[in-house]
């Protein structure tokens, strides 16, 4: 809601397997994985889109943060670790 409300196109995935089918599209620019997903973890699903996609902008956005995560994030190289309610305005700095 907050990425629509500032003017940017935003679709949703509820799942890894949704994820990876909005990755198949070359317009997507920034993927915001929560690590927290029903049908894999978010470092495995990090892992697959930086390896599918080495171009594609991968941010971190969780509710309950961890050391392995965020390594895992950096490995990936995500441009962004962030917790969700934390600070709102942060996704739209990073994305901006």
């Amino acid at each position: 809601a907050l990425l629509r409300a500032t003017g940017h196109e935003a679709r949703l995935a509820r799942s890894a397997a949704e994820a990876r089918a909005l990755a198949a599209d070359p317009e997507l620019q920034v993927a915001i994985v929560d690590p927290g997903l029903p049908d894999a973890r978010g470092t495995e699903l990090l892992q697959e889109l930086r390896e599918r996609r080495p171009d594609l902008l991968l941010i971190v956005l969780t509710g309950g943060a961890s050391l392995p995560s965020a390594r895992e994030a950096i490995r990936c190289r995500a441009i962004a670790y962030l917790l969700k309610g934390e600070d709102p305005e942060a996704l739209e700095r990073v994305i901006e």
